[in-house]
């Protein structure tokens, strides 16, 4: 009994205290309510004072509109009676008078044939000279000596004037022609390029084909065995070789023979009609140039001809696009370049000579061939090829030359 008396006591502190816990939220939940109705109330107010202000602000506004509506029509009739009276009172003034009298003009005034032809005359030579330098900008041959010297760095070993009749073999008959002449100041020019003169092996080549490299070499051992030197020339362009064309030698057998294991050192060696000269021919075609060139037999073969002959001229293939031409020049003692004038363009001139650095060759000078005198401007040393009297019939048409 005590047990559940204590119980009982218990439950209703319980019961007691749960109800003053319910009786606080619903006292809170008043207080709220009453402070929420209060808030209602002042905001209820402010809307209807702003209620009455704005009804306020709408009765003036309709006042002050009915009086702009008033002035505007006001506005409209004054000015419609304004400009009645200036239409009125403008019919009886006149402010017209005379400037000048219209007389019929004794001459014509257009066109006037004077002027039409001087204005002519200046656009076309502003024209003129317009395209004359956008044709200069955009021509990027090498045409002059000067322009190896400067953008290259190079000496100019010769200048070979262009043929306007006949072929390189036939000027070279005639010693005095200025082709030989030309050719001849390259042979000296090579002869003062080193210290122990002209290189042993001497390697010819251009940029591209049809540049004078093949006539370059072949004359260049001409001159040097008119010197009394024995010369070998090698037709070393295993894709399209012209030396056994020029000096009427057969080409069944030569050098792509003997790097190819198929022949002796020097077996296809052909003597020429000239003294002192020796060509060793291309050789059939092979189909990999650039292998064959580059093996060990080629030094052999260069060694060889440099202890049997006293002067190796190599004509290679032209240096861009093929791989042949850089081997050549990294054998060679010295590599002499041919460029032709108004044709080899500057890119692809500096591409040859980043080809030849890359290949470590000798670079011993340039050989500007074709040039024409009528266009580059003659000068003295490389245009003049008359300014010394030679007998017989000049084969250039070159203008006079400037003395020096």
């Amino acid at each position: 009994m005590e047990q559940l008396q204590g119980q009982i006591e218990e439950i209703d502190r319980q019961l007691t205290g749960e109800i003053g816990r319910i009786k606080s939220a619903v006292r809170s939940e008043y207080e709220a309510a009453r402070s929420a109705e209060s808030m209602l109330g002042l905001r209820l107010a402010e809307l209807k004072a702003q209620l009455l202000d704005l009804q306020g602000r709408s009765i003036q506004y309709n006042i002050i509109k009915r009086e702009v509506d008033t002035n505007r029509e006001l506005y409209d009739g004054l000015l419609q009676r304004y400009k009645e009276i200036g239409v009125a009172g403008g019919i009886t003034a006149n402010n017209i008078s005379v400037v000048d009298r219209a007389r019929a003009p004794t001459s014509r005034f257009s066109p006037n044939l004077g002027r039409s032809l001087l204005l002519g005359l200046f656009a076309g030579l502003a024209a003129g000279i317009f395209l004359a330098l956008l044709f200069e900008h955009l021509d990027d041959t090498i045409k002059s000596p000067e322009d190896v010297e400067q953008k290259f760095g190079l000496a100019v070993l010769g200048v070979i004037p262009r043929l306007l009749r006949g072929s390189p073999l036939e000027a070279l008959k005639d010693p005095r022609s200025p082709f030989s002449e030309s050719y001849r100041s390259v042979r000296t020019a090579l002869q003062f390029s080193t210290e122990a003169g002209v290189p042993r092996t001497l390697f010819v080549t251009s940029s591209a084909p049809g540049e004078g490299k093949s006539t370059t070499a072949l004359t260049l051992a001409l001159h040097f065995a008119q010197l009394g030197k024995r010369v070998l020339l090698i037709d070393a362009d295993l894709r399209n070789p012209t030396i056994h064309q020029a000096l009427r030698v057969p080409n069944t057998g030569g050098l792509s023979n003997y790097l190819s294991g198929a022949s002796r050192p020097l077996k296809f060696l052909h003597p020429t009609q000239v003294k002192n000269l020796a060509c060793l021919c291309s050789g059939p075609l092979p189909p990999n140039p650039a292998e064959l060139l580059a093996g060990a037999r080629l030094v052999t073969l260069l060694r060889l001809a440099a202890a049997s002959f006293d002067q190796v001229i190599i004509d290679g293939p032209p240096m861009l696009g093929i791989a042949d031409a850089a081997i050549l020049s990294n054998l060679a003692g010295g590599t002499v370049l041919v460029i032709e004038a108004g044709s080899t363009r500057l890119g692809y001139a500096r591409g040859v000579l980043r080809r030849l650095n890359a290949a470590r060759a000798r670079v011993l000078g340039v050989v500007m061939t074709k040039l024409d005198p009528r266009r580059g401007g003659a000068v003295y040393g490389y245009g003049g090829y008359n300014y010394y009297a030679y007998g017989g019939r000049p084969q250039l048409e070159a203008p006079r030359a400037r003395r020096a």
